[in-house]
């Protein structure tokens, strides 16, 4: 493009319709989606510039500096952003009204292709290191890298193939490109040590808490979670209807909100905080059935759905983390860093039973049946039975556990990079997840799992469809017909 112009051109008639005139030559041009503007990369001054242009408009919309010389230049299919692949190696998105830049992440040599999938879910770049990366720009992080020994790639209109060029030996490959329907990435980062998960009686609403920030999610919505930085690194609750959440924190807090769906188009749910009347020397707290058991230096109380006093009675006990069977049945309760969980009978608050491990108590869990408890340790994980208080198993090598709905399935949390789905009668692992991926919570009906990336991301799988999904492998598995063997080994 000589003489430092851009020309737009008829091509029926082949003439020139309007011109650009520009103040070096330009480098690299991509038209916007709209057919109206239009991105333009020119050497300026030691750097590129990258501008952002439309005919008949003398200054341009953007003007950006770029240090890297610019070796791909391409526009989201939406006209949401502009995509570029630099030779400092980096992979960027620039907005197109305001020229701010976001980089996705570096190739090992230059970058030199960026092309997004027509849907403008996926972005695949491509280095002179002749490998090609997927970016999920829904979460705006790296899904895979492919060694295809290339840096041609172009997407099939439909989304659904792409054909990649191999250099070596100069082959044309056509690849399916298979999207994930089995879960769903929520994009809001809550900070690291993102531990706590739980969903509501009726599945609508998921809440997650990490080191930075609460959210709470609408799972019928595709819109964004609500975000709050009070109730960070809390324990979490839903009422029974789904209507309010609590959290209670580490500092010897608590927090109460109403939950309010968004608006139809998919907007974030809005969380309001409500006010409740927090004791002298609190605790902790958590929902026991209709009611919110409370606890403190001076023991334990019960506050009605109305957060009012069922009776100004303290039954004295011991203070710690707090949690209820899901029958509202029983109450147990630890010290941080302790090795025995005290379990109390509800409503009358009586002392049922002592269990003690050993290394510390991690966490525990009640069935969703009420009749089984499992209590994490260091190392192992115990099992009780709620109608004697006996011992059933011990699961050697394990950190954490998760029920099933069905009782048919536990998730086992090996370490904090290894989890999966066992057989409670044999262990045998059913499905293992992916390194770095933990379970947090189960759907009531069994079809989601929430869990956790690195402890850091957050996403939501459709079980029904991962177990459609194993069965065309033939991958799946059979149900097991029971929770426990009729004598499970010790």
């Amino acid at each position: 493009m000589p003489g430092s112009r851009i020309v737009l051109w008829d091509l029926v008639t082949g003439k020139p319709l309007d011109t650009l005139a520009l103040t070096a030559d330009a480098e690299l041009v991509s038209y916007a989606p709209d057919g109206v503007r239009f991105a333009v990369v020119y050497p300026r001054e030691g750097n590129r510039s990258v501008t952002v242009h439309s005919f008949g408009r003398e200054t341009p919309w953007v003007h950006r500096q770029h240090a890297a010389v610019i070796g791909w230049l391409e526009w989201h299919p939406a006209g949401r952003w502009i995509a570029l692949a630099d030779f400092g190696s980096s992979v960027q998105l620039m907005d197109p009204r305001t020229g701010e830049t976001r980089e996705l992440g570096r190739h090992k040599a230059e970058a030199v292709l960026a092309r997004f999938s027509p849907d403008g879910h996926y972005l695949i770049s491509a280095g002179w290191e002749r490998e090609l990366a997927c970016w999920d720009l829904r979460s705006m992080r790296r899904v895979f890298t492919m060694g295809l020994d290339s840096f041609r790639l172009q997407f099939r209109e439909d989304s659904a193939q792409c054909a990649v060029v191999t250099e070596t030996e100069e082959k044309l490959l056509l690849y399916t490109f298979e999207q994930p329907t089995e879960h769903r990435e929520f994009t809001e980062d809550l900070g690291p040590r993102l531990e706590q998960a739980v969903f509501s009686r009726d599945g609508r609403w998921l809440a997650a808490a990490a080191a930075d920030y609460l959210a709470v999610w609408d799972c019928t919505m595709p819109g964004s979670g609500a975000l709050t930085k009070e109730g960070a690194e809390g324990r979490l609750f839903f009422r029974p209807d789904g209507s309010e959440l609590f959290a209670s924190c580490r500092d010897d807090d608590a927090a109460r909100w109403q939950i309010t769906p968004g608006p139809a188009d998919g907007g974030a749910p809005q969380l309001r905080r409500l006010p409740w009347p927090k004791p002298e020397g609190f605790t902790s707290l958590c929902v026991v059935s209709n009611e919110v058991a409370v606890t403190g230096v001076r023991g334990t109380q019960l506050l009605t759905a109305d957060m009012s006093l069922a009776d100004d009675r303290w039954v004295a006990m011991s203070q710690g983390i707090s949690g209820a069977s899901p029958d509202g049945r029983w109450l147990a309760m630890y010290r941080p860093y302790s090795d025995t969980l005290r379990v109390y009978r509800m409503p009358t608050v009586e002392e049922a039973a002592r269990l003690m491990g050993a290394g510390g108590i991690r966490g525990f869990q009640f069935s969703p049946r009420g009749d089984l408890l499992a209590v994490a340790f260091r190392q192992q994980v115990k099992l009780w039975q709620t109608s004697t208080w006996k011992q059933a198993r011990t699961v050697t090598n394990a950190i954490g556990l998760l029920f099933m709905p069905d009782g048919r399935g536990w998730w086992l949390t090996r370490d904090f990079r290894t989890a999966g789905l066992h057989d409670p009668a044999t262990l045998e692992l059913l499905l293992p997840l992916p390194v770095g991926m933990l379970p947090l919570a189960v759907s009531p009906d069994g079809r989601r799992l929430a869990v956790s990336v690195n402890r850091r991301h957050l996403q939501l799988w459709d079980l029904t469809r991962v177990r459609h999904r194993l069965r065309e492998l033939q991958l799946d598995w059979e149900d097991p017909a029971t929770s426990l063997p009729a004598n499970p080994p010790p």
